[in-house]
């Protein structure tokens, strides 16, 4: 790892910009860092460095630009930073700073227009004093610790489109202020506190708005009509306030809609016309997920064949009172992948809507795991069959974690929930403790909104899921690495040798490079040493035996290499399933 050392005076004049973002630089910033005075342009993120952000960056007196996000920075925000009076973007996001936020830091930066601090461990009250930079445009300070109150001096930033302070604690009342800021596209606030209602002109006093999300809070009052005056709208998520009586029935005016997530409120008014609103959403043509389980709804279900998007992907509809049959009409919505319509009243024998192709080749852990007399020739996967397989899976993982209006988390990946079709193509199945990631955010840790508490299976779930953590996208990535790991390893993570500190990651990690031929899941050796499968491992027949295993052996290596890096137990260090899904391309490349 190389690390960013000693600067001086020499020729500072000439550095304007730095930019050293993802270039594998680690340890301490040197303090020195305060000698380039005619810096403008500073970037270090996506880096390794730690320890405090040096007191000496506020002799960086015409920095404009300053990105120091996802690195393992620590200690509390430098005061000496207020010196950077030009400075207009900060941004310091995914670290482990800590302490209050001082309200001097920002009273002199009177030119701020971005600040994003989100994904540390910042305490304190949100300072008032941001609420007198009127340039600032946005204010990203989610996933912190922070409490008090969202201040009243916020209804001032008359330029602020993007505010998002989920997953703290703040617990009063959001400013009724805000609601006026016309240039608001964002408004995240979910896991919090907060109470209030919203507006009944809201439609017109926030006609740019894109992204509403106040769930989970206090939020109570009704859902106001005139929200379908804000044309712009994609996300709707109330889940977990205590909103109460009929839904609009003019949300239909809301053809951009994407998600309409009211869960875990007392919607409804239990009268039989509770789900009219349903009717209106015939011309949201974009919609993706529908979530309106845990009210009050009461009434029959209305026809599918004529409501809802066949883009819709999730429909919950549990814990109401919702009775009658269940229209054939639900056969329309082709593309849907999460539906939930318990604890309701339905009635009727035939339904008969809901059909699922069948899988003939059953899952992935029938045939990773056969009895040991069971094995034979034809019922095992070959080394090009597992690497087709992984591309499959990860191909998947990232369509729902790319590809989606918002990502979907699947939380239960393991071989048990991979089916085979008849070309033994994988298909993910299983989305019961599946997540929607609604918040709206550049990075991949973001907040989920299921309120289940179990994710994923023993061996296969994320780290940071048994010490209570959020549901994430590199929770899926962790659960892939594993069962990339079992597909050519040919051990479960729960087998019994894998005790105290040594488990399917580690045992695997010490093989690499040179002794991953000796973990290999011994089916594979002599089926891809010496068989005709080499031939779709583009091997000429020439090179002999030894030259074949060198390219099987450079081939799984590359294999753990990837699965190694998906299941590291930090976060940041994980793969995005982008890369996963281009490596293991390269790989077969390689082979076939």
């Amino acid at each position: 790892m190389h690390k960013l050392t000693h600067i001086g005076h020499r020729h500072q004049q000439r550095v304007i910009n730095l930019n050293l973002q993802g270039k594998g630089l680690g340890g301490n910033i040197s303090p020195s860092i305060g000698n380039l005075t005619f810096l403008h342009f500073l970037n270090i993120g996506n880096n390794s460095f730690h320890g405090k952000i040096p007191q000496e960056i506020g002799n960086l007196i015409q920095l404009q630009y300053m990105e120091f996000v996802n690195n393992t920075l620590e200690g509390e925000l430098p005061i000496s930073l207020s010196n950077c009076t030009r400075l207009r973007e900060i941004y310091l996001s995914r670290n482990n700073l800590v302490g209050k936020i001082q309200a001097r830091l920002f009273t002199s930066l009177w030119k701020l227009e971005i600040i994003a601090m989100d994904d540390n461990g910042l305490t304190g009250e949100i300072p008032a004093s941001f609420g007198n930079i009127s340039s600032i445009k946005v204010i990203s300070l989610s996933r912190n610790k922070l409490e008090g109150s969202i201040p009243e001096s916020f209804g001032q930033l008359t330029n602020l489109y993007f505010l998002s302070v989920a997953v703290n604690n703040p617990s009063d009342m959001f400013p009724v202020s805000l609601y006026n800021l016309s240039y608001l596209k964002m408004i995240s606030l979910g896991i919090n506190q907060l109470y209030g209602s919203l507006p009944r002109d809201i439609g017109l006093t926030l006609p740019n708005l894109k992204f509403l999300d106040i769930g989970p809070n206090f939020f109570s009052g009704t859902i106001p009509s005139s929200i379908s005056n804000i044309s712009t709208l994609k996300i709707i998520d109330l889940d977990g306030n205590n909103f109460i009586g009929a839904v609009p029935n003019n949300l239909g005016d809301l053809q951009n809609l994407q998600a309409f997530v009211i869960g875990g409120n007392q919607c409804g008014t239990g009268e039989a016309d509770d789900l009219d609103f349903v009717n209106s959403l015939v011309n949201c043509t974009q919609l993706e997920i529908l979530d309106r389980d845990s009210n009050v709804f009461k009434g029959p279900l209305p026809n599918f064949r004529a409501n809802l998007s066949t883009k819709l992907l999730v429909l919950v509809l549990e814990e109401n009172q919702i009775s009658g049959t269940i229209s054939v009409g639900i056969e329309n919505l082709i593309n849907l992948t999460f539906l939930d319509m318990q604890q309701n009243f339905f009635e009727g024998k035939d339904f008969k809507a809901l059909v699922c192709e069948f899988m003939p080749n059953g899952s992935l852990d029938d045939w990773l795991h056969l009895p040991l007399d069971a094995h034979n020739h034809s019922r095992n996967l070959s080394l090009l069959q597992r690497l087709n397989i992984a591309i499959d899976v990860a191909s998947a993982l990232e369509y729902l974690h790319y590809n989606c209006y918002a990502p979907i988390v699947h939380c239960d990946l393991k071989p048990s929930n991979i089916l085979l079709d008849s070309d033994t193509t994988a298909h993910v199945s299983d989305f019961g403790l599946a997540r929607l990631l609604l918040e709206l955010d550049e990075n991949s840790f973001q907040t989920q909104n299921s309120t289940i508490g179990i994710k994923g299976s023993i061996g296969y779930a994320a780290l940071e899921y048994g010490m209570g953590g959020r549901a994430t996208v590199q929770g899926d990535v962790f659960s892939y690495g594993i069962l990339l790991l079992e597909m050519f390893i040919g051990k479960r993570p729960t087998n019994q040798m894998f005790t105290d500190d040594l488990n399917l990651h580690n045992f695997a990690a010490a093989a690499l490079p040179t002794d991953v031929m000796q973990i290999l899941d011994p089916i594979l050796l002599p089926n891809e040493e010496i068989s005709e499968e080499i031939e779709g491992v583009a091997i000429n027949r020439i090179d002999g035996p030894s030259h074949r295993t060198d390219q099987l052996q450079d081939c799984i290596t590359s294999i753990v290499e990837i699965a190694v890096q998906c299941s590291m137990a930090a976060l940041r260090e994980r793969m995005n399933m982008n890369d996963v899904v281009r490596g293991l391309h390269l790989i077969k490349g390689k082979f076939s």
